[in-house]
């Protein structure tokens, strides 16, 4: 496992600058054991949050002012109407469903409209007061949730954005209901569209 601020071992999938925030470089390295990429070095927990403070990071904005920023908000739309149509074919009663990562909470006002108890959880400040806008009250951490049972779990695009993955593992076993139905979407690094972009 990759501690704080060391490298990790293992062939070099690509080396990468964050153009958003610090212009650090990075190397997101193959660990070939779990078949995902792990990024090297990997900041200091306390740094994590800097890497999202930015107004190009739309998950935290809602922006709408490019055109890029208006088809995103229409794909984004279309999704999670997708999403949550699927999620009612497989769980037909609708219980309590948890949204992590929630960002500015769009996923859980469509799971509201359409009947789901819900609650979300949202590291980000900024993101959540967009939220509470929205009539979502989302939680900064899962401090809230540790005598609650889920019927659906979700991290949409969020699990590769987790500091500990064993830990949060840990912690979704413990919040899910026994025959409860945990979504986990991550970026396919081996895909298509990953190898040609």
């Amino acid at each position: 496992m990759n501690t704080s601020n060391s490298k990790a071992t293992g062939k070099v999938y690509v080396t990468c600058k964050d153009h958003t925030v610090t212009g650090k470089d990075f190397d997101l390295v193959i660990d070939a054991e779990r078949e995902m990429l792990i990024t090297s070095p990997k900041p200091e927990k306390f740094e994590i949050s800097g890497y999202y403070q930015s107004q190009e990071y739309i998950s935290h904005t809602d922006s709408n002012k490019t055109i890029v920023d208006k088809i995103y908000q229409l794909v984004k739309k279309h999704m999670l109407q997708k999403k949550l149509k699927w999620i009612n074919r497989k769980m037909p009663a609708k219980g309590r469903l948890l949204d992590i990562g929630a960002g500015t909470g769009d996923f859980l006002v469509e799971a509201k409209n359409t009947g789901w108890k819900i609650n979300g959880i949202e590291p980000n400040e900024k993101a959540r007061a967009f939220a509470l806008r929205k009539g979502i009250k989302l939680e900064g951490d899962s401090t809230k949730f540790k005598s609650n049972k889920f019927d659906v779990i979700t991290l949409w695009h969020v699990f590769e954005h987790v500091y500990d993955v064993r830990a949060q593992v840990i912690e979704l076993e413990h919040l899910l209901k026994k025959g409860g139905l945990l979504i986990i979407a991550v970026p396919n690094f081996n895909s298509y569209d990953a190898q040609y972009y």
